[in-house]
């Protein structure tokens, strides 16, 4: 099916929605366009067929039922949205909680250790003759060296 950057503007020209100056170009575009041509037709169509269609009864108990309901379904999608937001402020919580007992424990580097991680991050921006493959293999071979060291 073809497509139209116009053909946004149908529905709208379609229900009269359109200022003069807009509905006038639009007209003008529809002459030549079959893809804005179809999207009008079939707005058309499901227009009709929206205005025919026979809307079924309900029984004024049902509709009670009804506007009865609508408050609980809105709590469930507040409450839902509560859960979600309570279980991310609990990762963040737990996260930083870590972190934060991380550095008062001296889970810092060392300076030995932080030494061969700045040599490996200075390697990588520093030595642009070398291939970007080389410079990646240097740092996780750096990594595994510092790894063994430590242990």
């Amino acid at each position: 099916m073809e497509t139209c950057e116009r053909m946004r503007q149908a529905g709208a020209y379609r229900d009269g929605e359109l200022a003069t100056p807009d509905r006038l170009s639009f007209e003008s575009h529809l002459a030549g366009c079959a893809a804005c041509k179809a999207e009008l037709a079939q707005l058309s169509a499901i227009s009709r067929l929206l205005t025919t269609a026979q809307v079924p009864y309900m029984t004024r108990g049902l509709v009670e039922r009804l506007h009865e309901n609508v408050p609980s379904v809105r709590e469930r999608g507040v409450l839902k949205l509560a859960e979600s937001l309570i279980a991310a402020a609990a990762v963040i919580t737990v996260a930083c909680g870590g972190w934060l007992w991380q550095g008062a424990s001296g889970g810092e580097l060392s300076g030995a250790n932080e030494a061969a991680w700045v040599r490996a991050a200075v390697t990588l921006n520093v030595e642009s003759a070398v291939s970007e493959a080389q410079q990646l293999t240097q740092w996780m071979a750096d990594g595994l060296a510092l790894e063994k060291d430590n242990e």
